[in-house]
C-alpha cells in the first residue's frame, strides 16, 4: 500500500491470493478487509450487482473484481486499486503467461523432484508444527500434502477432516486411518459432515447471520471443525487446494473436449438472469498466475480460518508447484498419476491410492435438500426476496423445484428431467441439452448476395458491443462495408452460417495458412486452418452461433486433413470465451501493432451431434 501527500492511496495485490481483499469507499474513506461482512457494513446502501449475482446463482463462477454487491470490490491478483478521496479505480495487469508440457530427460526422477518441491514450499512458510493441522480428507491432493508434512515432522502434525456419511464415508475412515498410521500423525480431529448439512438449524445461515456468498458451501460443518481445531491450539492449516488445477489437462490434451458451455442453465433462474448469462464473460480478470478456480477456492476457505486466527498454507497454489505441473508430460498429470505415484512410493495400499467408491459431499447436500432447504425456500417464497424482485429467480419455477424436492424428485440441472436419486456430477449428453437441439444450420461459402446482410449484421454487432461497453464496437461500423465486401470475392475464404430458411446468422473467414506474426516456424509448418473475422447476429446469441461456427471448423479441418484450428484476438474477454466455452487453449500472448494479441489453438476433430449441414468449396489462400 502507498499513500501520497495529496491523500491518494494505492493498493496492489500479489499473485497468491491466500486471503481475499474486499474494498469499498464511503464519505471520502477507503475501507478494506478480508472479511466481506466488515467491508459490506461500510456500504451506504446494499444493492445487488446483477451480473455477478447471476453468475453465482447460475454456478458460472468467474474471477473478477466485481462482487455480488454494487460498490464492494475484490482486489484481484496483481491488480492495483487507487482511491483519490472520491472514486475508486482499478488497473488490471497483463495476462499471466504459462508454460506447456516438456519432454523428460531419460534420467529424470520426477518423484524426487516433487518431494524437493514440497519441501521447498513448506520452507517458504513460518509455522510451528506443534500448532499445525493438515487437512486430510482422503482425496489425492490433501493425501499428498498432509502425509508429506507429517512425515517431515513426525508425531507433531494434527490430522483433520470432515467425515462423510454412507459407504463412501466408511471407506474414507478406513483409508484415512492407514494414512495417519503410515505418516505418524500426532492425533486426528474430525467433524461429522452429515450431522451439520447446509442450512442446519443451528448454523449461522439458518439463524440469520451474515455469510459471505463466496464462502465455504458446507459452512456449518466447516465452522464446527474450525472451532474444534481452535480448541486444540491450531494456528496453521496445510491444505490440498489447487491440486486439481495443478495437474489439469489442457483443452487440447483432454480425451473429451467440451462441446458446449461448462454447464447448463439452472431451471429456476428468472428472465433477467437468463439474459445476463449470455454475456457472462464480461468484466473478468485477465489470465492469472494461480488458476482462477484455485483463487476462488482460496477466497472461499479463508474467512472461517482467519476469523479463528488460523493461517492457511496451500502448497499446490505455489507458483513453483504450478510451473512444475505445467512442465510435466501429459501421462504424469492424467488421472493424477503424479499424486498416486507419490502415495504408492510411500508404501500406501491400493485402497488408498485407488479407492473403489467416490468420496464426495453428494449425500450431505442431498440431506440438506431433504431436511433443511425446503423450509428456507418456503420463507423466501412467502416473505419475498431481492433475488425475486430483481427477476433473477423465477418464483413459480422455484416453487416447483421445492415441490419436487419434497416429493423426492429433483431436477438434474443438465437435463431438466426429474430423478429420485441424489444429484450426480456426470455430464449430460451435450447435443441433447443445447439451445439449438431442434434447429438445423447450414455452413456454406459466402457470395455477393450475402454482402448487404453481412454489413447489417456487423453493424448490429457493433451497436450491441457499444451498449455493453465492450471494446472495439465504436469503430466497427466504419469498417462494416469493407469487411462485408469480402463475401463477394471469389478468392476470399468467407463462410456464411444460415438457418434452414436462409437467414444469415454469422460469417467467418477460414484460412489455410497460419499468420507469420506470433507463431513459430514449426507451428506454421503444421497443417492447420486459421479462423478469423467472425461476426454473429447478437439477436441469435442464445443459440451460441459463434461457438457452433468454431466447433464446425474443427470438424471441417479434420475432414480436410488438418491437425489444428487456430485463431487470435485482442481482448481478454474473448480469450476466456474461446477457452472456457469453445475449448481452445491459449498458446501465445504477444503484441501486434503495439496492441496485445492472444493466439489460441485446438486440435482438429469431427465433433458429433452438431446440427450443421455443410456446402463445400475449395478454401482460399490468404492474399
Amino acid at each position: 500500500m502507498e499513500a501520497t501527500r495529496t491523500g491518494q492511496v494505492s493498493l496492489s495485490a500479489g499473485i497468491r491470493g491466500t486471503a481475499p481483499v474486499y474494498l469499498t469507499a464511503n464519505n471520502g474513506i477507503l475501507y478494506g478487509s478480508w472479511n466481506m461482512a466488515a467491508a459490506a457494513r461500510r456500504l451506504p446502501t446494499v444493492n445487488l450487482d446483477v451480473v455477478e449475482t447471476t453468475r453465482l446463482l447460475g454456478l458460472w463462477f468467474r474471477y473478477t473484481h466485481r462482487t455480488c454487491f454494487t460498490g464492494l470490490y475484490r482486489l484481484t491478483e496483481r491488480a492495483a486499486a487507487t482511491f483519490d478521496g472520491g472514486s475508486l479505480s482499478f488497473r488490471m495487469p497483463e495476462a499471466a503467461r504459462h508454460s506447456t508440457a516438456r519432454e523428460l530427460r531419460p534420467d529424470a526422477d520426477v518423484l524426487a523432484a516433487y518431494e524437493q518441491l514440497l519441501d521447498g514450499v513448506l520452507d517458504r512458510h513460518v509455522f510451528d508444527p506443534d500448532t499445525t493441522t493438515a487437512h486430510l480428507s482422503g482425496g489425492m491432493d490433501s493425501a499428498v500434502t498432509g502425509t508429506h508434512a507429517s512425515l517431515r515432522y513426525p508425531g507433531r502434525i494434527l490430522a483433520s477432516a470432515m467425515l462423510l456419511p454412507g459407504p463412501g464415508g466408511v471407506q474414507q475412515r478406513r483409508r484415512r486411518q492407514e494414512m495417519i498410521r503410515r505418516a505418524n500423525f500426532r492425533a486426528d480431529v474430525t467433524m461429522n459432515a452429515g450431522a451439520l448439512a447446509p442450512l442446519h438449524p443451528t448454523g449461522r445461515r439458518a439463524l440469520g447471520g451474515f455469510v459471505n456468498p463466496y464462502e465455504e458451501s458446507y459452512h456449518e460443518a466447516t465452522a464446527a471443525l474450525v472451532e474444534a481445531l481452535t480448541a486444540h491450539g491450531v494456528r496453521t492449516v496445510i491444505t490440498g487446494i489447487g491440486g486439481d488445477e495443478m495437474l489439469a489437462l489442457t483443452p487440447t490434451e483432454a480425451p473429451h473436449l467440451p462441446v458446449g458451455p461448462a454447464h447448463q442453465t439452472t431451471p429456476w433462474l428468472g428472465p433477467v438472469a437468463r439474459e445476463v448469462l449470455l454475456d457472462a464473460e464480461a468484466d473478468t480478470a485477465p489470465p492469472t498466475v494461480v488458476n482462477e478456480m484455485t483463487l476462488l477456492a482460496l477466497a472461499s476457505a479463508a474467512p472461517l480460518l482467519l476469523d479463528a486466527g488460523i493461517w492457511p498454507i496451500h502448497p499446490f497454489a505455489d507458483p513453483a508447484m504450478i510451473r512444475f505441473g505445467e512442465w510435466l508430460p501429459r501421462d504424469w498429470r492424467s488421472d493424477k498419476t503424479l499424486h498416486r505415484s507419490r502415495l504408492t512410493h510411500l508404501g500406501l495400499s491400493e485402497d488408498v491410492v485407488r479407492p473403489r467408491l467416490p468420496e464426495n459431499f453428494t449425500h450431505v447436500m442431498y440431506k440438506a435438500l431433504r431436511d433443511h432447504i425446503p423450509a428456507h425456500a418456503d420463507r423466501i417464497l412467502k416473505d419475498g426476496s431481492p433475488l425475486i424482485d430483481a427477476k433473477l429467480i423465477d418464483p413459480d419455477t422455484f416453487a416447483e423445484a421445492v415441490r419436487r424436492i419434497r416429493e423426492g424428485t429433483t431436477w438434474r440441472r443438465t437435463t431438466g428431467s426429474p430423478t429420485s436419486s441424489p444429484p450426480t456430477s456426470q455430464p449430460a449428453t451435450p447435443a441433447r441439452d443445447q439451445p439449438w437441439r431442434d434447429i438445423v444450420y447450414v455452413m456454406r461459402p459466402a457470395t455477393a448476395t450475402d454482402v448487404p446482410a453481412y454489413a447489417t449484421l456487423i453493424r448490429d454487432r457493433a451497436a450491441w458491443m457499444v451498449r455493453r461497453g465492450l471494446e472495439g464496437g465504436e469503430e466497427l461500423p466504419d469498417r462494416a462495408d469493407q469487411i462485408a465486401a469480402q463475401a463477394a470475392d471469389d478468392q476470399s475464404p468467407v463462410w456464411a452460417m444460415t438457418d434452414v430458411d436462409g437467414r444469415l446468422i454469422g460469417c467467418t473467414s477460414l484460412y489455410e495458412e497460419t499468420p507469420h506474426w506470433g507463431w513459430t516456424d514449426a507451428e506454421r509448418a503444421e497443417p492447420a486452418l486459421f479462423l478469423a473475422t467472425t461476426f454473429t447476429d447478437p439477436a441469435r446469441r442464445a443459440e451460441r452461433p459463434g461457438a457452433l461456427i468454431a466447433w464446425w471448423a474443427l470438424g471441417h479441418a479434420a475432414r480436410t486433413d488438418k491437425e489444428w484450428v487456430r485463431r487470435g484476438c485482442g481482448h481478454l474477454g474473448l480469450v476466456r470465451y474461446y477457452r472456457d466455452v469453445q475449448g481452445f487453449a491459449l498458446v501465445h500472448a504477444t503484441e501486434r501493432h503495439g496492441h496485445p494479441a492472444y493466439l489460441l489453438a485446438r486440435k482438429a476433430e469431427d465433433l458429433a451431434d452438431l446440427p450443421i449441414q455443410t456446402e463445400t468449396r475449395p478454401i482460399a489462400e490468404p492474399r
